[in-house]
């Protein structure tokens, strides 16, 4: 089965709809049998399935490493390139325009971003475009060359995706092992682009696992395990669903492969940790060796106390509205231009003139990624609320009409600059409160509170362990089911159909009070 016949992910620039996918293609094609006997034969099945995981999970670190330094390096210069040259900003119109032309025209399914590489993570149907990587870098140095506020992170997956499926091409990658180096994928981009391996480990695992989480099951199976080693099994009521595992006879204890049922929850994250580690891990190694170095802020060092802990949440749970205003918000202007603008390549003009509207009379400060933002923060200089709340706007408003990019490092800023100012107003150092809501609003966004306390943790010190965790837990709860990751399925009503759907209900109640009872006499008559 060609490539061309199976239905992309929905995007932001695909307009001409698609056939509808019939069968499910093979990963590889070739046998089963060709696939599952091991070069050596004395080597165990099980053995040299890892063994050759681990390898490629290698392979795709040093992939993603070099593409990643390449992609950081592009980003530097088209930032020093806009700061000397501010009347760039202007041409973010045209810009716009450029870039959607080009995904209507060779996008295809690499419009579908990282929604994509989930669905292919859960729901293999075809190969990650090849041309996604070179296609989604590029147009992420456009945008910050002319002032567009997005990130990079999300730039990162997408490139780090497309060239690990490479590899799974070229070396004829069955199915399920395609499906552990995608998650190895995600981890090693995002490792590699912000310098925090052991982050980018729990993000590969949290960020496409956090939904399915069967904790009741794994915990049972685990006390079983303990007690005595015993192949018990998991109740009915505990295994993974149907959700969890969409595609039938796919699971990774396949009795035909490794010759064990399927009884270990959650079985393909458990296999994906060591490649996951290694894809991230390569991937830094090779980004700081070749010259790119994240600057880090300064270490905390402070006492932990029950006060802290306490602003702490309450900052975390600023961070938690946050993440969802910037949801909502986004998917909100996307699905309102999608609807006014039926063009796609028009979304991201008329996106650069609303955005320079907004810079003109916020400031460029706004635009691009805006570290200094974040430095500012760090340093105590910026405790005001409109920092966020007008990085928050330009983000969603860029993204949400089609500029490419990633939701992260604009978030860091959020984050950061809230912190700050929600410190100022709480008595905590603006620098500490920074380092909380740095972490906390990513934390809520992607539903991912264990990779953002990691990450904490990494920039931060130890001792910022456990405030990062309460402000993390605390936004992660507060922010809902729903984040930039995880949207909901079609016909689910989302924050804002249900927050306009409150306010008719309230209309109504409030207008059925004014008008008096059939057979009364209203007062003064």
């Amino acid at each position: 089965m060609g490539l061309a016949e199976n239905r992309p992910a929905d995007g932001p620039y695909l307009s001409t709809p698609w056939p509808e996918v019939r069968t499910l293609p093979q990963f590889p094609n070739r046998s089963n049998e060709a696939y599952r006997s091991p070069p050596f034969p004395h080597v165990p099945p099980r053995t040299w399935r890892h063994a050759r995981l681990a390898l490629l999970a290698a392979a795709s670190g040093v992939l993603v490493g070099l593409a990643g330094f390449t992609f950081l390096e592009g980003l530097d210069w088209a930032t020093r390139t806009r700061l000397a040259h501010d009347k760039l900003v202007w041409f973010l119109p045209l810009a716009g325009l450029a870039m959607g032309l080009a995904y209507h025209r060779f996008g295809g399914r690499a419009g579908g971003g990282n929604a994509l590489l989930l669905k292919e993570i859960h729901e293999p149907s075809a190969w990650v475009p090849r041309r996604m990587a070179p296609m989604v870098a590029g147009a992420t140095v456009v945008s910050h060359l002319f002032g567009a506020s997005v990130g990079r992170e999300g730039t990162a997956l997408q490139m780090s995706g497309s060239l690990t499926d490479m590899l799974n091409r070229t070396f004829g990658v069955r199915r399920e092992d395609r499906r552990v180096l995608l998650i190895a994928a995600l981890g090693g981009g995002f490792g590699a682009v912000f310098g925090v391996p052991f982050a980018g480990l729990v993000f590969g695992i949290e960020v496409q696992w956090i939904r399915r989480l069967q904790l009741r099951g794994g915990i049972r199976w685990l006390i079983d395990r303990i007690r005595g080693g015993a192949r018990t099994g998991i109740a009915p009521e505990d295994r993974d669903t149907d959700e969890a595992r969409p595609v039938a006879g796919d699971d990774l204890a396949d009795r035909s492969f490794s010759g064990e049922s399927r009884e270990v929850p959650n079985a393909r994250l458990l296999a994906a940790i060591v490649p996951t580690a290694i894809a991230s891990f390569v991937g830094n190694f090779v980004v700081r060796t070749l010259g790119h170095v994240e600057d880090s802020p300064a270490r905390f060092v402070g006492a932990i106390t029950a006060p802290l802990l306490l602003k702490a949440t309450l900052i975390g749970l600023a961070a938690g509205v946050t993440a969802v205003v910037f949801v909502a918000l986004t998917e909100g202007i996307r699905h309102r231009t999608n609807a006014i603008v039926t063009w796609p390549p028009l979304r991201p003009f008329v996106g650069g003139i609303v955005t320079l509207a907004l810079a003109a009379i916020a400031g460029h400060d706004y635009l691009g990624l805006s570290l200094h933002l974040t430095d500012e923060a760090f340093a105590g200089e910026l405790t005001s609320f409109a920092a966020p709340s007008w990085k928050l706007v330009l983000t969603a408003v860029c993204l949400g009409t089609g500029f490419i990019g990633g939701e992260v490092t604009p978030m860091f800023v959020m984050g950061a600059t809230l912190g700050a100012a929600m410190g100022n107003v709480l008595g905590l150092d603006p620098a500490l409160g920074a380092g909380l809501g740095f972490a906390a609003v990513f934390a809520g966004a992607a539903n991912a509170p264990i990779a953002c306390t990691v990450l904490a943790i990494e920039i931060f010190g130890i001792r910022f362990g456990l405030p990062a965790a309460a402000a993390c837990a605390v936004s992660f709860v507060a922010s809902g089911r729903w984040g930039i990751y995880h949207h909901p399925p079609a016909g689910t009503a989302t924050i804002t159909s249900q927050a306009r759907r409150g306010y008719r209900r309230f209309r109504r109640v409030a207008s059925s009070r004014d008008r008096p009872t059939p057979g009364t006499v209203p007062d003064g008559r």
